[in-house]
């Protein structure tokens, strides 16, 4: 399936760093510690160069070919004017054949292709065996093949960078390495004695025109190899990130690949000494996603996904411990439990030993104990519990114990920066049973047996202190909220039907899903007090759910509060459920109630946008958001039987429009404006890793 040309994120797992390109005439952004594209960027050279033509693929900015230029050159006091000739020829969108899968960004036109590889490599469980260098290495390798075959004359391939500030580009020939590099902050390299050579200079595109060796630090440059005629030859080259500055403070930490390699070129050395070992494994993972996700639309919206998640990560360490983080894209929130929740997908396939380290530092620095009040009597404050931080801080700053950067207890707007206590008690349910179900791990869910407890207990509170009135609906407000009197959800950017947590629709269906996943940890470890406990909120939960229904049909979106916007947002917290195989029995009391409104959502003008067939969360709302879609589509087609090819046709088809020409210019974005197909905001975001319960 060709992909379109649209910015992807390269990133080796838990570096925060990206080699960003792919979108025609925008460059390359090297993006470290920078979850963003770079107003300042690079330039991609690469192509080939035979009988004189110099062919180039359209990774530049200054792809608009203009046959003259002038160049102003100073001799003495005086400027000698010269008119020079652009020898570049780009290859158009439509010459160029991109083939995208989780592990390999593929390009093709005329006699090239450039492969980037993306090392996916499972890092080791540190609690089990140390990290290993090879799957921390920061790096990325390159694949340059030219076939000259059938060519006639000989035919150069070049792989190369770019930039109008001279002092961020400068060569490198040393231990064993060439290429070019910046500092030792990131470097494009390839063995020295392999038959590459290099080239840099102004008119790099007359060296490679004429066949003429040389080198000028100055302008662009080059790593060549010549393939003669009847040949095929093909450069492997490593692109490397490295800092040796902390990682973290608030908590300080050093990047865990620092205890592994002392510079960039060793980082490059890695990469090629295991080159082959990379594209077998490459091979290996894209196989293996490919017979389980047979729709290639879904396997390239996974691609995309997991990229973006993988420019967010950063591992680091400090005095024997291991410190996993995904930044918030654009954003930059450290660990933000509701995306961690809907990063469970992917990081339960690829590297389950994340989200206990994630869950290990909330329970040990970003839990706390609030009390609670009620609206019925504001004046009062009651036992609440056990809930988590909405994150861990901002950037690479962990924030101070017990509290977010996020949340505030005064807010200038109500919209944004709400305390989201009751969200969080129920993310941090789901990420410790998932993680504990999935990899059944008893040892580490009987250390957390007793967190679970509290959890419960929480929960219960947030129902009513009266247990003999409690009903299965959390409505609670924190004591954290008391200036404010209210709580938001995930969803506090889109419509108040969404946001007001308290009586919420989504809260009470995520709330039902929670205690599912509760009752079997408790059932694991043999606690049948809690069990029952969590059984009988259950129930109570569901009965309630039902009180929710209106005469139309669909449920309304608040129990307390007063709208007529229809949640489809609602049965996306089924797909953790899904995953670790609890959907079946276990819903079956609400599961007629939930496919009739997910029938009434998802029609015309409701859920569904009629001018191009696109999902919104909430009919009130055009602001929609593509790992929600994706979970929204996944439960109905896993968990309600749907076929989405024959009822919503447009639907998986509008959320690749969204994914690759939307956001073709930021890599990918959660926020589309669904009227305007256009993007809002939530740039560069992680949570699109959601993808992966396809996997499931």
């Amino acid at each position: 399936m060709k992909t379109p040309l649209f910015m992807t994120h390269h990133s080796p797992v838990g570096a925060y760093s990206s080699f960003t390109f792919g979108a025609f005439g925008k460059g390359v952004s090297i993006d470290m510690e920078s979850p963003r594209i770079q107003a300042e960027r690079y330039d991609l050279y690469v192509g080939y160069s035979q009988s004189g033509r110099v062919m180039a693929l359209p990774f530049r900015e200054d792809v608009v070919i203009k046959d003259e230029s002038v160049e102003v050159f100073a001799e003495g006091n005086k400027e000698i004017k010269q008119i020079k000739k652009n020898l570049w020829n780009f290859f158009s969108e439509e010459e160029i054949v991109r083939t995208l899968t989780p592990c390999v960004d593929r390009f093709e036109a005329g006699r090239i292709s450039l492969e980037i590889y993306t090392p996916h490599s499972q890092i080791e469980d540190y609690e089990k065996e140390e990290p290993s260098a090879y799957s921390v290495c920061p790096g990325l390798l390159f694949r340059l093949t030219i076939n000259n075959e059938d060519g006639l004359t000989p035919a150069i391939g070049y792989l190369g960078l770019g930039h109008n500030v001279l002092r961020f580009l400068h060569s490198v020939q040393r231990n064993g390495l060439i290429g070019l590099g910046y500092r030792n902050s990131w470097a494009l390299l390839t063995e020295s004695d392999s038959d590459a050579y290099l080239l840099r200079g102004d008119r790099l595109d007359q060296m490679l025109q004429n066949d003429i060796n040389m080198y000028h630090e100055k302008g662009p440059g080059a790593i060549c190899i010549k393939a003669q005629p009847g040949e095929k030859k093909e450069l492997l080259a490593a692109f490397g990130f490295y800092t040796a500055d902390p990682a973290t403070c608030g908590i300080e930490t050093m990047y865990c690949y620092g205890q592994k390699f002392s510079n960039v070129c060793d980082v490059c050395r890695c990469i090629l000494n295991n080159a082959d070992r990379i594209q077998e494994e490459s091979a290996t993972l894209d196989s293996t996603m490919e017979a389980i996700v047979k729709d290639p639309i879904k396997l390239q919206i996974i691609a995309q996904g997991i990229r973006s998640y993988e420019a967010s990560t950063q591992l680091s360490t400090a005095n024997g411990k291991y410190y996993y983080n995904v930044g918030e894209g654009a954003y930059c929130w450290r660990n933000t439990l509701d995306l961690a929740a809907d990063h469970l997908p992917w990081e339960l396939y690829r590297n389950p030993w994340m989200v206990r380290n994630i869950m290990d530092l909330y329970i040990e620095r970003y839990s706390y104990i609030d009390e609670v009040k009620f609206k019925e009597e504001p004046e009062r404050f009651f036992e609440g519990g056990m809930s988590f931080t909405h994150d861990m801080g901002n950037y690479v700053t962990f924030s101070p114990e017990s509290y977010s950067d996020y949340e505030a207890s005064i807010v200038p707007n109500a919209s944004v920066y709400l305390y989201m206590t009751t969200e969080e008690l129920l993310n941090g349910i789901y990420c410790i049973c998932a993680y504990a179900l999935h990899t059944k791990d008893g040892m580490w869910l009987e250390k957390r047996a007793d967190v679970l407890r509290k959890l419960l207990c929480s929960m219960e509170n947030r129902d009513h202190y009266e247990p003999s009135k409690r009903d299965g609906i959390l409505k609670a407000v924190s004591s954290r909220s008391k200036l404010v009197g209210k709580e938001s959800t995930t969803y506090d950017a889109l419509d108040h039907s969404l946001m007001d947590a308290s009586g919420s629709l989504y809260v009470a269906v995520k709330t039902g899903c929670a205690l599912i996943m509760l009752k079997e940890c408790f059932k694991k470890i043999g606690d049948m007090e809690h069990y029952t406990r969590a059984m009988e909120m259950l129930r109570l939960n569901f009965v309630s759910l039902s009180r929710y229904q209106t005469e139309e049909g669909f449920l309304r979106a608040n129990l307390y509060s007063d709208t007529d916007s229809r949640v489809l947002a609602a049965v996306e917290p089924l797909a953790v459920p899904y995953m670790l195989g609890l959907t079946g029995d276990d819903i079956m009391p609400i599961k007629e109630l939930l496919l009739a409104h997910i029938r009434r959502c998802m029609q015309e003008d409701v859920c569904i946008e009629k001018t191009n067939g696109g999902i919104r969360l909430s009919s009130k709302s055009n602001n929609t958001w593509v790992s929600k879609v994706i979970l929204c589509l996944a439960v109905m087609e896993k968990v309600f039987g749907i076929d989405l090819e024959k009822e919503y046709p447009s639907a998986m088809r509008e959320l690749q429009y969204w994914c690759q020409v939307s956001a073709k210019d930021v890599s990918i974005s959660d926020q589309i404006l669904i009227t305007e197909r256009a993007v809002i905001g939530g740039c560069y975001y992680p949570r699109s890793a959601s993808s992966a319960i396809w996997l499931f």
